[in-house]
């Protein structure tokens, strides 16, 4: 997703609104973090700038302004291998699946919402020519770019947007763009490929200087109070998934070349259900030509929640399983995310009051229950609640060295250590004993399930219990989980940090009126840490893409080959292709209701169009961007689509779904995006939304949420969105189900 970035390269605190919802990212701002470097000790770039892209894509890295130096050869080769291309058919899949979950009104109200630069439009022609967003973002030169309106559709984010459409969905284009690219932009995506949205909202006057959450969010609002059901929203970036008004569901698409800064302000008590904010039946993706290359991207897709819920491994993936968490690499990203978060604790005021809390899940957060799994099938077996507790009363679980190293370090600097878990009260003593034998001692609190807190979900147990404790004076500063569950809800800390965990899944459900702020709150750019170097990429990589790395600016300098061979290579088609599937398989559950209101929002950069031709001449992310380096690309606008994106939006408008077009880009790109989408494949979308001169400054979370909320004000039910960017995602008026694609490249909240 792209956006104008000349006014989002600086941090915006927005004002309070009536029922602000945090998009999950950032409450607060620091100077930019950076983790003890130990380069002798790291063995391979490629692990690096792996772990730093998927770090990105998750939302784990936060801001960043650039691509790592040492990651553009990384990124190129993860944008031009097919990885990528994947990736983003992966994603478009996901948001199809779920869109046809979805039973549309049939009164044209239900709508879906798509970014359009990195989401239907890609201007990876422009990055290219500037670093694969190594260098950094020229304002004036991307809105070159974008005038010239030749950006190429995304294959996938076509497929997706004309499935949508075949569905049923009210299509509503929600961009950065400045109405006064409105021409270029709505002529790119129709030479794109993209036709039939409903409204293309772009930045006017009144938008000016707004973060794109702030914009995108107010202008989603305004959707919904037209009586539209925003059901899902896709973009590249998170600023166009977060805020308030979100989509019922949110699709992230990849996009590891560039971001959006933005601050939002918080409220006590909001929730978020952007990403798979809905509990449905498990989505199993059809299988791939290689089981590894499959297997890899379901990880990344379970990891993202892009795979919903789930109950067992799928079955040729068991191997992959085993091999992952016991040949080390399970614990080279345990380590990371343990190193980021011991690094932005540092940065925390704490008072002396003894009231500055972090909060710690138990179950393959602090205690390993890996022993127990291994004789189950490492997950490929149906969880079993007897089976379990009968291993939980042995009390022999051990303590993951990462988790030992945080608490301790927590410890020593003055926190206040809450754990709160879902085991039963009656396993208290074993549960205490257990954790005092492996190493955790002085904790405030033990909380778990009484007999008053039996059925309820996970995600409302614990914002719950946290909610008591927010009301003892508490500040929960830190909260560490291996379960989506564990860190979302209300009454969320102020950065969230998931672990990795892809053996079980802990179903939860979400509030309608509430939003989470809970992954990843933004603070300051994290550098990662540099140790084990064979597996250092691939670890920043799934930090990035959980957002545990937090804040990033650039891809880390020794991942760029990594990042670069990812892009080029099978694996990022694999994780794009499978988080197509997974789209699609949800969109054929949909019940579309025929009245044009069940939506599927496409964020277009990096979503619908590849930027990647861009991002390899500007070192595919390891550059910092340069926004008038970009906007020239994105006014070339040849920008191709993504095969899996457009093998997405195809499906989805043939199956009914309106599709709409969301994305950060100027409205005065707005020819150069249309004829780009519609060059790319892309064509019916229901509008493209740009960013209007009101909508300058906001957060791409607020941008994007703002929009969604107009569309859901409309009467459109926005069933699913398809993003590269958490912040295309969540907010509010998010989408029934969102599907974030990988984007090792870039990063904007």
């Amino acid at each position: 997703m792209t956006f104008s970035r000349s006014s989002s390269i600086s941090f915006f605190i927005l004002a309070l609104f009536g029922v602000l919802i945090n998009p999950a990212i950032s409450s607060r701002v620091s100077s930019f973090i950076k983790l003890p470097s130990s380069v002798e000790s790291r063995s391979s770039d490629v692990s690096y700038c792996e772990g730093w892209r998927l770090a990105a894509e998750t939302n784990n890295a936060g801001t960043w302004r650039v691509v790592p130096s040492q990651c553009e050869n990384y990124v190129k080769n993860y944008i031009n291998g097919g990885q990528f291309d994947k990736d983003y058919d992966v994603l478009a899949s996901y948001a199809i699946a779920y869109a046809k979950t979805i039973n549309l009104a049939g009164k044209d109200k239900d709508a879906w919402v798509f970014d359009v630069d990195e989401t239907l439009l890609s201007n990876l022609e422009y990055y290219k020519a500037h670093g694969y967003g190594s260098e950094p973002y020229d304002n004036t030169l991307f809105n070159e770019w974008v005038v010239k309106g030749n950006a190429p559709g995304f294959d996938a984010s076509l497929r997706l947007y004309k499935a949508l459409k075949k569905l049923g969905f009210t299509i509503i284009l929600l961009t950065g763009r400045d109405e006064s690219q409105r021409s270029i932009t709505e002529k790119n995506l129709r030479d794109a490929g993209y036709f039939g949205w409903n409204r293309l909202l772009l930045r006017g006057h009144e938008d000016q200087g707004k973060a794109a959450a702030q914009y995108k969010s107010e202008q989603r609002a305004k959707v919904v109070k037209e009586g539209y059901t925003i059901h899902g929203s896709a973009g590249d970036q998170w600023s166009d998934l977060q805020g308030f008004a979100v989509a019922t569901r949110s699709f992230k698409v990849p996009n590891p070349i560039s971001i959006t800064f933005f601050i939002l302000a918080l409220f006590a008590v909001l929730i978020n259900p952007a990403i798979s904010s809905r509990a449905s039946s498990f989505i199993k993706p059809p299988r791939r030509s290689s089981i590894a290359s499959y297997c890899e991207s379901w990880r990344l897709a379970a990891e993202t929640n892009n795979a919903g819920t789930w109950k067992v491994v799928p079955f040729q993936c068991e191997n992959y399983v085993k091999n992952y968490i016991n040949g080390g690499q399970f614990d080279k990203d345990y380590d990371v995310v343990a190193s980021y978060a011991i690094a932005y604790a540092k940065t925390v005021k704490l008072g002396r009051d003894g009231k500055d809390a972090w909060v710690f899940d138990i179950d393959e957060t602090l205690l390993s229950n890996i022993e127990y799994y291994k004789a189950h099938g490492y997950g490929s077996q149906p969880y079993d609640n007897t089976l379990f507790n009968e291993w939980v009363v042995k009390g022999t679980a051990p303590g993951f060295d990462a988790s030992l190293r945080l608490y301790k370090a927590l410890k020593k600097l003055g926190f206040t250590i809450i754990l709160l878990t879902g085991r039963d009260e009656s396993q208290r003593s074993i549960t205490e004993k257990n954790l005092r034998d492996v190493g955790y001692f002085g904790w405030n609190r033990l909380l778990l399930r009484g007999k008053n807190d039996q059925g309820k979900a996970a995600t409302q147990y614990k914002s719950e219990q946290r909610s008591k404790v927010v009301k003892e004076g508490y500040k929960i500063h830190g909260n560490t989980g291996d379960q989506w569950s564990d860190l979302q809800g209300f009454a969320v800390a102020a950065r969230s940090f998931k672990v990795p965990n892809p053996i079980l899944s802990i179903w939860f459900f979400f509030f309608v009126f509430l939003i989470n702020p809970s992954i990843s709150i933004r603070t300051s750019f994290i550098k990662l840490p540099t140790s084990d170097e064979s597996r250092y990429c691939d670890s920043w990589r799934l930090a990035a893409e959980t957002n545990n790395a937090g804040t990033w600016d650039v891809i880390p300098s020794i991942c760029v080959d990594s990042v670069a061979e990812y892009l080029n290579g099978d694996q990022f088609r694999s994780d794009y292709d499978v988080i197509a599937d997974y789209a699609l398989a949800f969109a054929k559950s949909v019940e579309i209701s025929g009245d044009g209101k069940d939506v599927w929002i496409f964020d277009i950069d990096e979503t619908l169009l590849t930027n990647i031709d861009y991002y390899k001449a500007h070192g595919y992310g390891s550059e910092p961007y340069d926004d008038n380096s970009f906007s020239e690309w994105v006014v070339q606008g040849t920008a191709p689509a993504f095969d899996a994106s457009l093998r997405l939006y195809n499906a989805l408008k043939k199956l009914g779904f309106t599709i709409i077009l969301l994305t950060g880009r100027d409205e005065h790109q707005r020819i150069s995006t249309e004829t780009n989408l519609r060059d790319a494949g892309y064509s019916g979308w229901e509008r493209l939304l740009l960013r209007g001169p009101n909508d300058q400054g906001k957060s791409a979370t607020n941008y994007k949420s703002e929009q969604r909320s107009k569309l859901i004000e409309e009467g459109f039910k926005i069933r699913g969105n398809s993003g590269d960017q958490w912040s295309d995602l969540l907010g509010f008026a998010v989408a029934d189900r969102s599907f974030k694609v990988p984007n090792p490249i870039y990063y904007i909240p």
